[in-house]
């Protein structure tokens, strides 16, 4: 094992590149020596190497499998010292052997970074080559802090809610739009979401930055004679206010539901944010000739002429005379039931059902929006709702969606496998 002190984009860094120990019974060792290791890695730390070693019966093929107790230990060792896998492309099972049953490959070569490497060097991946004059396959760790760069969207935050100023920011952004209709929406959307973005410019939204300016207030104020206890009272409720909304923040971008109220989890939900990027990140998509797109641009095209495809009827038909012989089940008076328009309270109850915290569509509004702010938007949504029953059509721009891609499989090579 080697350990090593880096700087990286005047960042201080730690490096351990580690060499399992292929006795298993000796490997136990290595996994300690880990461990003892992080309490001394204050910051941004990255592991890289050949682990002789993996998480579970997955990372393997061929072979007989082994009981999942095997496993813990190293598993152990990973979650004491706080490490994330990398977003990767190749084929993650780096070794290949040769047994009397036949061929084995295992994943005993990987890279794994901590939550402060993750966030200093958010785009760092991996790659595994071919292999060649050895059983196992080089792997690279391409270390990036950046992507290129590309404009934010807008995103409903709920730390905004209650803020001075907020409430009557979004009714006047609303309601600055006089224009009535199902066409009109999205207008009224869109000068609310420029008021709010208007309204942050003149106000701290970013609790981190408030975090560290409200503990440089509060140790001032301690060594200060003068501050009274009351003033170092407020700051510390401010303070504490303060963590309470990044830890919103951060619980909303993570979307996990299971974690509910307790301790402060604002570094759990954090890490969940940070490696739930890394596992969704597309770095190489294979194209429908067996080439690979591994730019952006690249992916962008390959992706979108996927769905073009995909979405073109290339031999429209008329179904009438294969449904003429499908006998009718539902009445006139059935529906009629069906396709009446919904009542204001059935609306109403719809919107207050939609999960709070789940991601918004394109235009950045999330479901919490419209529950908090329902006195001011029900009008507009409702009529919105009852015009579509009667016209059978939506605005262009509010029929816009974003495909969620969910993977079919644990590392997708080309679209058919989301």
């Amino acid at each position: 094992m080697i350990d090593i002190e880096a700087v990286i984009e005047r960042k201080k860094v730690y490096m351990t590149f580690v060499y399992g120990d292929p006795v298993r019974e000796c490997r136990g060792r290595v996994w300690e020596s880990l461990v003892q290791l992080s309490f001394h890695q204050r910051g941004s730390w990255l592991m890289i190497g050949d682990f002789n070693e993996i998480m579970g019966n997955h990372e393997k093929r061929g072979g007989r499998r082994r009981a999942e107790s095997s496993f813990l230990d190293f598993r152990n060792m990973i979650n004491d010292c706080g490490m994330l896998e990398f977003p990767f492309k190749g084929n993650p099972l780096s070794w290949v052997g040769y047994r009397a049953s036949g061929k084995v490959q295992c994943r005993l070569d990987r890279a794994l970074g901590n939550e402060d490497w993750h966030h200093a060097f958010s785009h760092t991946n991996v790659e595994y080559l071919q292999l060649w004059g050895s059983d196992h396959q080089p792997v690279i760790a391409r270390i990036q802090s950046k992507a290129a760069s590309i404009q934010r969207s807008f995103r409903f935050d709920k730390r905004w809610l209650g803020k001075e100023g907020f409430q009557e920011t979004v009714k006047s952004g609303w309601s600055a739009n006089h224009a009535n209709g199902t066409g009109e929406v999205h207008k009224k959307i869109s000068t609310c979401r420029r008021a709010i973005s208007v309204w942050k410019k003149t106000n701290m939204t970013n609790t981190a930055k408030k975090i560290e300016m409200l503990k440089e207030q509060l140790e001032r104020a301690q060594t200060d004679d003068a501050t009274t206890n009351a003033e170092v009272l407020k700051l510390k409720g401010n303070l504490c206010l303060a963590h309470r909304e990044e830890e919103l923040f951060w619980k909303q971008k993570s979307r996990v539901n299971w974690l509910r109220e307790g301790d402060q989890n604002t570094k759990f939900f954090h890490a969940s944010t940070k490696q739930r990027r890394a596992r969704n990140r597309i770095t190489k998509l294979r194209r429908t000739d067996g080439s690979w797109a591994e730019n952006e641009d690249n992916i962008e095209q390959t992706a979108t002429g996927y769905f073009h495809h995909l979405f073109t009827s290339s031999n429209p038909r008329s179904f009438d005379d294969a449904l003429k012989y499908v006998t009718e089940k539902v009445s006139l008076e059935m529906n009629s039931s069906l396709t009446k328009p919904p009542s204001n309270d059935e609306i109403r109850k719809a919107i207050a059902d939609m999960n709070p915290d789940k991601a918004p569509g394109p235009d950045g509004m999330t479901s919490l929006f419209y529950q908090k702010f329902w006195e001011v938007t029900a009008q507009d949504i409702i009529a919105m709702v009852h015009e579509f029953f009667t016209s059978s059509s939506l605005y262009p721009q509010l029929n816009q969606t974003n495909i969620c891609l969910i993977p079919k499989t644990e590392r997708p090579r080309d679209m058919t496998e989301f």
